[in-house]
């Protein structure tokens, strides 16, 4: 049901308080008008009854009982009923009807209201002649007088009142009406103006609205211009909350906004990638802190409200973060998480690239020119010089792993540029990893299992994405353990990013000192065992580098299950 405007509802209960007016005005006048003329025709009565008692025939005791006959009765109205009553009620005379047909009439109307005021008056139906007679009978010495006319149109029309004043109340009502309606039409106007500007705050610059040059217009007036100052002030607002919140996203510290409730008012990626880190699961509800043990200091720093600022530190799977909390007038609060763990200097890398280099090309080239020397310098029989030559060889693939391996770090590093990104599908490269390596997973009784939505799609470099999963199963198969099950699984995305899981269910790393240095060239948990098993020392490397060209992040975590688990971010949109 459409609901009525504003000026229809003013103006309806303008015309109600008028009508009903009106109506007041109208009855009362009417009912005063016929008052008056109701008095004026009994006035007429009251001298007609005075008339009849000065000619009736009277004794010294002035009791009547006979009446002057039809002398008197030419002076009166052709229609005039004369009635004489004793005190009794008593009818000894009547000019209508005979006597003897005659009721006693001290029951009457008329009669009971004169005798307790001295005169009275009816409208009723005779009982004698039924006739509808106007009656007034007043009391004299001998009994009652009274007369009637009966009430007929000519009696109505006399008594009826004069219609000249309604119609000229109505047509004032009317012409109110109008008046009103046109000065409600221009005040509705600005109203209609007043709730287009509210409803469109944007249009208060515009030049259509044209308000009444009143103290209405006035404030319309000024209530535009109000509006005007705060659209402009607002859009200035919106272009620094927008410029602030860009420099959110690309900050280095993972920045929270929860409000009174602990309802998230925003969060940028880094933040999430730290909570990631920190609790036992990957999480996409930065919720979590708010029961999570290692978060403690936050907890109570919002419970007892004592300060307004947190400046803490924590630690988690080797790595030390900044932990600082702002709490806001609104009680509202701010949490910023930064990674603080001290980064190897790039001089310090470099001096150790070249050593470390130096040191793995030296294990291969070594075996290699022992095995051939003992070829060329020993007489060897055909099974023990073919043992030797598939020695030199496994490790001629060593070293062209090393070699390849050392090539691609270098150009990510430093031509990273040259890499061609396009749209990659992760599926396609995933079914190829998994047919490259099915032999070795076999030879391990290891599963390789991907849990990701059909067709999903990166933007990056499809070799470099290659070489970072390859490395990742690689890594796996070597240290995970025979038997375990290796997974790359969606967690979620955000505005520019995927999110990735890629764990094993093997035991992990023990001390996790080690986690931090996983990445490093080189680096190796038990450098004897790891040596054993092969690889070039440079695969988890390749890893974060191959992340980092894709302007994603990377971290790793023993898993609470069992396992090692890396948790990494590639971009889906080409504008990163």
């Amino acid at each position: 049901m459409q609901r009525l405007n504003y000026s229809w509802k003013l103006f309806l209960s303008c015309a109600v308080l008028f009508g009903l007016f009106t109506i007041g005005v109208s009855v009362f006048e009417q009912s005063r008008e016929k008052e008056w003329r109701t008095k004026a025709l009994v006035e007429k009565l009251e001298l007609y009854t005075d008339i009849i008692y000065a000619h009736l025939p009277k004794t010294d005791s002035n009791t009547i009982f006979s009446y002057p006959g039809k002398d008197l009765e030419q002076m009166l109205p052709a229609k005039l009923r004369i009635s004489l009553i004793k005190h009794n009620g008593d009818v000894f005379y009547d000019n209508s009807i005979e006597r003897r047909q005659i009721e006693n009439h001290s029951d009457r109307p008329e009669i009971l209201e004169a005798k307790s005021h001295h005169w009275g008056v009816g409208v009723r139906r005779s009982s004698s002649n039924n006739i509808e007679y106007l009656y007034y009978a007043k009391q004299f010495s001998f009994g009652y007088i009274r007369v009637a006319l009966p009430y007929d149109i000519e009696a109505r029309h006399f008594l009826q009142t004069d219609n000249l004043f309604l119609y000229y109340v109505g047509a004032l009502f009317l012409l109110t009406l109008l008046l009103m309606n046109y000065v409600l039409g221009k005040f509705s106007t600005s109203i209609k103006q007043l709730r287009a500007l509210a409803f469109s705050p944007e249009s208060a610059q515009s030049k259509e609205y044209h308000f009444p040059k009143d103290e209405l217009g006035d404030i319309s007036e000024k209530i535009r211009e109000q509006f005007s100052r705060l659209q402009e002030k607002e859009s200035i607002i919106l272009h620094e909350k927008e410029k602030l919140l860009q420099h959110i996203h690309i900050s280095g510290e993972g920045i929270c906004f929860f409000s009174k409730n602990k309802k998230v008012d925003f969060v940028n990626g880094l933040f999430m990638r730290y909570i990631n880190l920190l609790t036992e699961e990957p999480d996409s509800d930065p919720n979590v802190i708010w029961n999570e043990p290692i978060f403690t200091p936050i907890q109570t720093f919002i419970k007892q409200r004592t300060v307004d600022f947190l400046d803490t530190e924590i630690e988690k799977h080797g790595r030390r973060f900044s932990l600082r909390a702002n709490l806001f007038s609104d009680e509202s609060c701010e949490i910023i998480l930064n990674d603080i763990t001290l980064p190897t200097k790039n001089k310090l890398l470099k001096q150790e690239m070249t050593g470390n280099i130096a040191h793995e090309l030296r294990t291969p080239v070594t075996s290699i020119r022992g095995y051939l020397e003992t070829i060329k310098e020993q007489e060897l029989d055909e099974k023990d010089t073919k043992y030797f030559i598939t020695r030199a060889y496994e490790q001629t693939i060593v070293l062209s792993d090393l070699i390849r391996d050392i090539s691609l770090i270098t150009q990510i590093e430093g031509t990273g540029n040259s890499f061609q990104m396009t749209t990659v599908s992760l599926c396609e490269v995933v079914e190829t990893i998994k047919n490259d390596f099915s032999l070795q997973l076999k030879q391990q009784n290891m599963v390789f299992q991907s849990i990701l939505p059909e067709c999903i799609e990166v933007w990056g470099n499809q070799n470099l994405l290659y070489a970072l999963l390859r490395n990742l199963l690689e890594n796996a198969i070597r240290y995970a353990g025979e038997g375990t099950t290796v997974v790359f699984k969606y967690l979620h995305k955000d505005e520019t990013h995927l999110h990735f899981s890629f764990y094993d269910t093997g035991k992990g790393i023990e001390n996790e000192a080690h986690l931090p240095r996983l990445f490093e060239r080189f680096y190796r948990v038990n450098q004897g065992r790891s040596r054993d098993k092969g690889g070039s020392g440079l695969g988890l490397s390749i890893v974060k580098n191959a992340v980092h060209l894709h302007h994603g992040e990377i971290s790793v975590r023993n898993r609470k299950e069992g396992g090692l688990e890396f948790l990494f971010s590639l971009p889906i949109k080409k504008s990163i």
